[in-house]
């Protein structure tokens, strides 16, 4: 009898351990590689929710309001970081606390903001960056701002002017008074008071950024000028603060007038060349101005000056604001250096407005000079001045002008 072997089929025992460790392997690999994948995704979901928390804190810059930053969050309301991560769904017991400023996916929960992905509480204590510790990478920082003093301690400049642009001057500049309201952290909101310089100038410090209200007060008048101003925070493109008052300086009065002299006759020098008139003052006294058909004219050289007397103040009664000299002039012929400028005659001194360079100027053009005190005596206006007052032109190398007057702003 005859026996065959039969071929034996499957895996041999050192087959088996090479299909279980490479099982092995492609499982480790795998499960590593999930692991990676979930931290991945909870580092991402920590970082949005630091995000998140830092836009509490400071505002989000991307949230506007015509065109202007509308978002300061915790320290636009109440004027300092918070203490911690609490008082941003908590109000710890401040005045001007408006939150909350974070906003859990569920009303009742008031813990998952404070933790990481992971579930570990984030760190914070009143700086300028928020930690997580993180899974098994590094730990994740999130910086909120540069400094405390980029959102605390910003700074804000004007220029401060009545209705018909006056500055105040070393007159009126403790009359006015800038006041801004501004949150204090524990003490709630507080006044803060300026006052501006002889030009109306002023700068505001340590304003926190957010939106603010200001107060600029006359206080002879009590006229009021109520602004809220967005402050940002670095002095990210503040824009100066300029006002102007619904009073005019120097009187606490309700109406206000105008009162326009002009040229009734020669004053005390006389060297310009007339055009259209035998007497100077007729070719620069019109009420609406010819331009080239009237003038006085100068040759080359250097200033020549007139002034004229002017007429009186009729029945014209009340404080005087200023006095305003206007020339009307042009540029003529082919000389270089062509210059005017305005004049004034007061208590027997002439006083000359800033020059004026006509070189390129193609059509007659209107200057002045503001004087809100008598140069001369360096107090205000009288009615008695303004009758003895001369007005003028003086223009140097070659150059026209068509009409000169003084316009007094007063109030009664």
């Amino acid at each position: 009898m005859v026996r065959h072997k039969l071929k034996e089929s499957g895996f041999s025992l050192i087959e088996m351990v090479i299909v279980i460790v490479v099982l092995g392997i492609v499982a480790a690999v795998a499960i590593q590689s999930s692991s990676v994948s979930v931290d991945s995704v909870r580092r991402t979901n920590t970082e949005r929710k630091m995000d998140a928390l830092a836009n509490a804190i400071v505002g989000n810059p991307a949230l506007m309001q015509d065109g202007v930053r509308s978002d300061f969050g915790y320290v636009g309301d109440v004027g300092a970081f918070p203490t911690s991560l609490s008082a941003l769904y908590t109000n710890p017991g401040l005045s001007t606390w408006n939150g909350p400023y974070i906003h859990p996916p569920f009303t009742q929960d008031t813990i998952s903001y404070r933790t990481d992905d992971w579930g570990k509480a984030f760190t914070y204590g009143g700086g300028l960056t928020i930690t997580s510790p993180g899974g098994s990478g590094p730990q994740i920082v999130k910086k909120i701002a540069e400094s405390v003093g980029d959102y605390l301690l910003n700074r804000v400049t004007g220029t401060i002017k009545d209705k018909i642009d006056s500055l105040p001057g070393t007159i009126y500049k403790d009359s006015i008074e800038i006041k801004v309201d501004v949150p204090s952290g524990a003490s709630g909101l507080i006044t803060k008071t300026y006052k501006p310089d002889a030009a109306g100038a002023f700068a505001v410090d340590s304003i926190p950024a957010g939106q603010r209200y200001f107060r600029f007060i006359y206080k002879p008048a009590a006229d009021t000028v109520r602004r809220y101003w967005t402050v940002l925070p670095r002095h990210q493109n503040n824009p100066a603060l300029d006002v102007r008052l619904p009073d005019i300086f120097g009187t606490s009065s309700t109406t206000a007038a105008t009162l326009v002299v002009r040229p009734t006759g020669s004053g005390s020098t006389i060297s310009l060349l007339p055009w259209g008139s035998l007497s100077n003052w007729q070719d620069v006294d019109e009420t609406t101005p010819d331009d080239g058909s009237t003038y006085v004219w100068s040759l080359i050289g250097g200033f020549n000056n007139d002034t004229y007397a002017t007429q009186d103040h009729g029945a014209a009664t009340g404080t005087i604001d200023s006095v305003i000299i206007t020339i009307r002039v042009i540029k003529a012929g082919l000389s270089s250096g062509r210059t005017a400028h305005t004049l004034l005659v007061t208590h027997g001194s002439t006083y000359s407005g800033a020059d004026i360079s006509l070189d390129a100027v193609s059509s007659f053009t209107t200057y002045s000079t503001r004087y809100t005190v008598n140069p001369s005596t360096g107090a205000a206006w009288t009615w008695a001045e303004i009758d003895a007052m001369e007005v003028g032109v003086g223009l140097k190398a070659w150059c026209e002008c068509t009409q000169v007057y003084a316009t007094i702003y007063y109030r009664y």
